[in-house]
């Protein structure tokens, strides 16, 4: 696994052997982000969010592309710390990883970003639930404020059933395994920040004042999925690509 550009382009990660993520691979990541290049986004003034962060893969290379911040959220705790470690080592000061529940996150979450990127297990029942909590809760930068969860999502997901605003969800980026997450484990949740849930820092919190000047006023939505899944009739769909086993599906506010 590589950095493909940036301020670290060309360094190499090796995730160990305990980590059970598949990190979306180099060439269809490579591909993705000159994809990105024609929507124009300027990443120096883009917050970008990463569920299903796994191995981190992707927050890195956003990471050295000099995003204003990258949150990237995971619940497997190995995954997590990982994530840290290598923000830590690379010194990225943008990257903010969070361990949570990917949905209780998005419920709970007041803010708003230019890329969200989700990269669900592709054997994760009910992982669509995502793109539509992504615009009703109007998480997109040009989307309109966002709304307040419910403190809870009322559908089954990975087949297993929310209650008591918990979640079950797999662990990271296409792993096998569904990891059961309790409510009491998902009150809180645990980053590099107090703020958790709210975006990573209060520096990216205090960029939020800043986005009105940003020039391209619609966010997107990155939705990685298996070929046996079409988002064609969703309003908010612009296109679909293929790389090999691997589909991107791009939304926009």
């Amino acid at each position: 696994m590589r950095i493909i550009s940036g301020t670290h382009k060309g360094r190499t990660i090796t995730p160990p052997r305990n980590l059970r993520a598949r990190p979306t691979t180099d060439f269809a990541k490579e591909n993705l982000f000159n994809v990105l290049a024609g929507f124009g986004f300027d990443y120096e003034e883009c917050d970008v969010l990463d569920l299903f962060a796994g191995t981190g893969s992707v927050s890195y290379e956003f990471a050295s592309r000099g995003a204003r911040s990258v949150t990237a959220v995971e619940i497997n705790a190995v995954h997590h710390n990982f994530i840290r470690a290598v923000a830590k080592d690379f010194g990225f000061a943008n990257l903010f990883a969070v361990k949570a529940n990917v949905f209780n996150y998005l419920n709970a979450c007041t803010r708003q970003f230019h890329i969200i990127f989700s990269d669900a297990p592709y054997d994760l029942s009910g992982s669509e639930k995502v793109i539509s909590m992504v615009f009703e809760r109007g998480l997109l930068h040009g989307a309109g404020s966002p709304s307040r969860g419910t403190g809870g999502v009322s559908a089954v997901v990975g087949g297993l059933i929310a209650t008591d605003g918990a979640v079950s969800e797999a662990g990271g980026e296409n792993s096998k395994e569904a990891e059961e997450v309790s409510a009491t484990e998902n009150a809180d949740f645990e980053g590099d920040s107090a703020a958790g849930f709210e975006g990573g820092s209060a520096a990216a919190a205090d960029a939020d004042s800043e986005s009105d000047e940003f020039e391209n006023e619609d966010g997107l939505l990155i939705f990685e999925h298996s070929k046996d899944q079409n988002f064609e009739s969703h309003p908010n769909f612009v296109q679909t690509r293929n790389y090999g086993s691997v589909q991107f599906s791009f939304f926009r506010a």
